[in-house]
């Protein structure tokens, strides 16, 4: 039996020699912490060089897939919310203004609406200068390094790559083109072919004419890119005052009701029926009149319908220095043809027809839905496309979110925010000019069933700007796209070419009109040639992720724009 130390301490009895004595971890234990801080390092460090990396988007060549610096709007006429570009209140070099007054000169005091065009002064002295309007960082994105370490990007990925003319910067664009082909951009599409026309000369009829003969061809976004992409033109939920309504009953039977928000129809007219958007946009002129004789009565024929434009309300930001001015340019320098037209359908009845139609260069592309079956029918009146089938979740009474569009020769179907699948790809039909029928572009109707059409919103594709460094893209100015005489000259618009080698890709801002890439870049390689294109080994990673949008602002509360601890949670989500 083993004895008792007598010289041991007592427990619960301190000894205070020992007390003295610093009492330091075993050797092995801090050997552990060491590599655990170390193993730390290197996998945030490997994560980061071959996984993921988080970019801040600091410009607004990506908009409205991706925010640069901002500010979020709303406008003060009709009450549409809306952003607008505030990068140039950072300096390009990151460096700080070297005065107050030269930061203040920068400041964007002004902006015009995407769906009333009234132009918005925020600035010193302005009609809206009472309420705040901060600016906010860009996006906060998450970056995947890993998919591009063993395969190439996709076309449409939105990928970061460093900038070939300056290898510490990087630049987010879109890949349009891949290697060992050649990209035609005409009519604010892409196209390609295996051939080299590289710096042929090319227009809008060359490229249709070569889409026929099936040299080239047309590039089609799958829908999830195109719902991303496409960018709002009219929304019937914000109607400004005194303007006419764009929404009319074009056959017997209609009801406009909700002061013009929403139509109904009872069901009892025979054959089709339908209501007509045409696109009347008030001039900045008839603004000022209105502003000095608010008393005015306001006729369609005091405002003017127009043809869709490549119109970017992100673009219209103006700067306190030099006065905030307008000129044609900003409302766009082509025509559009690819539209999309969203409404929420209510249907009262168990059997019948629902009616969406788009116009594009005078031709009517038409989607009719049973609604006693779901079944839909795609159509193209008066051309030898043959007819086009798929199902829908439609069934009967009830509310159903429709979306239907023709972008890039293709016709797409949403209900209630699922795309339908069928294959609604077609030919090059040979409408490349507009016709007056364009300038009311999207009809809803209804045969044999009673319906009401609410939450109507017009919608357009990216328009990508045919322009090379050197040819200037831009068709005309606004009269231009008001005067049915002008319209022949659309169908010979400028098409630029880009040819591919191996490991080379085109790429491409969403925000076409302020976007520096591929088109643009004015580097040459070593025989003389301009390179257009990103080189495989200066990509960096796919953009996956907007993980932190700027913090949320909460209306009737002005004070809380500042508080950064609550991001919009409605621009989480990944990047298409």
């Amino acid at each position: 039996m083993a004895k008792k130390n007598q010289n041991a301490p007592s427990r619960g009895k301190s000894d205070p020699k020992a007390e003295d004595k610093p009492k330091s971890p075993p050797r092995d234990s801090m050997r552990e912490t060491v590599e655990s801080i170390v193993i730390a390092f290197v996998l945030a460090f490997l994560f980061r060089t071959f996984e993921a990396e988080a970019f801040v988007i600091p410009t607004g060549s990506m908009a409205p897939t991706l925010m640069g610096r901002h500010k979020d709007l709303t406008c003060s006429n009709c009450g549409h919310p809306y952003r607008v570009s505030a990068s140039d209140e950072e300096r390009r070099d990151g460096e700080a203004w070297q005065s107050q007054a030269q930061e203040e000169a920068n400041k964007v005091v002004a902006s015009i609406c995407p769906v009333c065009r009234f132009q918005m002064d925020f600035g010193p002295g302005g009609e809206q200068a009472s309420v705040p309007h901060a600016s906010y960082k860009g996006d906060r994105i998450l970056v995947a390094k890993f998919p591009y370490e063993f395969s190439d990007p996709n076309r449409w990925d939105v990928a970061v790559f460093k900038n070939p003319s300056r290898a510490k910067e990087n630049y987010i664009k879109r890949v349009v083109g891949l290697p060992n082909e050649t990209v035609v951009i005409s009519r604010g599409d892409i196209h390609t072919t295996q051939q080299d026309l590289s710096y042929d000369t090319l227009d809008v009829s060359v490229v249709a004419k070569m889409r026929r003969e099936g040299v080239v061809e047309i590039e089609r976004k799958p829908p999830s890119k195109v719902e991303a992409m496409l960018q709002v033109v009219h929304d019937n939920d914000y109607l400004p005052p005194h303007m006419p309504l764009r929404w009319e009953p074009q056959t017997p039977g209609w009801e406009t009701v909700d002061d013009g928000k929403a139509f109904e129809f009872d069901g009892t007219a025979a054959g089709d029926t339908v209501i007509v958007y045409n696109h009347l946009l008030p001039t900045p002129a008839l603004w000022e009149m209105l502003d000095e004789h608010p008393e005015m009565t306001v006729t369609t024929e005091d405002v003017p319908a127009q043809l869709i434009t490549d119109f970017y309300a992100y673009n219209t930001s103006e700067l306190q220095q030099p006065p905030p001015r307008y000129d044609a340019d900003v409302y766009g320098n082509h025509w559009v043809g690819d539209l999309a037209i969203e409404c929420s359908m209510e249907v009262k009845g168990s059997k019948g027809e629902a009616i969406l139609q788009l116009v594009e260069g005078g031709q009517i592309f038409e989607c009719r839905i049973d609604v006693a079956t779901g079944k839909v029918r795609f159509s193209l009146p008066g051309t030898d496309v043959e007819e086009m089938e798929a199902q829908t979740a439609v069934r009967g009474p009830g509310t159903y979110r429709l979306r239907f569009a023709n972008v890039d020769d293709q016709l797409l179907l949403w209900v209630n925010g699922k795309s339908v699948a069928f294959d609604g790809r077609y030919k090059s039909l040979g409408n490349l000019t507009p016709t007056e029928q364009d300038l009311a572009p999207a009809r809803l109707g209804a045969n044999g069933v009673a319906v009401r059409f609410g939450q109507l919103r017009i919608l357009r594709d990216v328009y990508y700007i045919a322009v090379n460094g050197t040819t200037v893209g831009d068709f005309g100015r606004l009269a231009d796209f008001r005067d049915p005489t002008q319209w022949k000259a659309f169908a010979t618009e400028p098409a630029v070419s880009f040819p591919l080698a191996a490991d080379q890709f085109l790429v491409l801002g969403d925000n076409s009109p302020r976007s520096q890439d591929s088109r643009l870049w004015r580097a040459y390689d070593e025989e003389g040639r301009p390179e257009h294109y990103v080189k495989r080994e200066l990509l960096i990673g796919k953009a996956v992720y907007i993980y932190w949008p700027h913090p949320l602002a909460f209306p009737g509360l002005p004070d809380t724009w500042w508080f950064p601890f609550i991001p919009n949670f409605g621009r989480m989500g990944f990047v298409r």
